[in-house]
């Protein structure tokens, strides 16, 4: 961005289906810089572009990660929940 480059925020959600079309299933970069490439190609009017450290930027930022906090939580959650009633039916 310093430079004057145009950066955009993307959310790895919408790559997901990208991802998951190519072989390996695994995250990673080899497999997202296409897949956001190609996003940014199709939609890049569309996406939302960086403006620098901005306060709605942070903000943004802060709740993309506390909404995945709280999923990661909630998955946790479920998973010990699980391992608990084959433990103990009850």
């Amino acid at each position: 961005m310093a430079d004057g480059t145009r950066v955009y925020a993307v959310n790895p959600r919408w790559t997901a289906q990208e991802r998951r079309a190519a072989r390996p299933q695994a995250k990673n970069d080899r497999l997202d810089a296409p897949a956001v490439a190609r996003l940014v190609w199709r939609e890049g009017t569309a996406l939302p572009q960086v403006q620098g450290d901005d306060e709605a930027s942070a903000l943004d930022l802060l709740v993309s990660e506390r909404e995945g906090a709280l999923a990661e939580a909630t998955r946790l959650r479920n998973q010990l929940h699980a391992l608990l009633m084959q433990l103990d039916p009850l």
